[in-house]
């Protein structure tokens, strides 16, 4: 791992979950992404996983890669991500992305260091659109 990149400003977090609480959830997310890249020694791969946490303590997440990287090695990853407990945030989303490489890195994605999943593009469309509570609560909604 080699940052954290916001995908909403700082002050639109702090106030959402106490940052010690979201540093300790990095942390184990962190450690439970190395575990799942280090059980799949594969060609190199650069990225940011994308983490969103609502309020109820739910979180989702997402891996964009610039270099494809296989289904059955994404899911399991994402799984254990989303398996990770959520802390609790209040007052809307909090969302960030974890900027990593595995296995000697790889082609990074598109728009780093805030890359977004194919899957979100319905939403932003081809002009883009601004990343806030409203976009998020749409992504939310989006299926799997």
């Amino acid at each position: 791992m080699h940052s954290v990149t916001l995908y909403l400003p700082a002050e639109v977090i702090e106030p959402r979950v106490p940052v010690n609480v979201l540093g300790s959830y990095v942390e184990a997310l962190k450690e439970t992404a190395a575990t799942g890249f280090s059980d799949h020694p594969d060609a190199g791969v650069s990225g940011v996983i994308i983490v969103m946490i609502m309020p109820g303590q739910e979180a989702r997440s997402w891996i964009v890669t610039g270099t494809p990287i296989q289904t059955e090695i994404l899911e399991p990853i994402e799984r254990g991500l989303e398996a990770v407990a959520a802390p609790d945030v209040s007052g809307g989303p909090v969302v960030f992305g974890l900027v990593f490489s595995a296995w000697g890195g790889g082609r990074l994605p598109l728009g780093m260091p805030m890359p977004i999943p194919e899957s979100w593009n319905v939403l932003s469309g081809p002009e883009g659109r601004l990343m806030d509570d409203a976009f998020f609560n749409e992504v939310w909604m989006l299926p799997g």
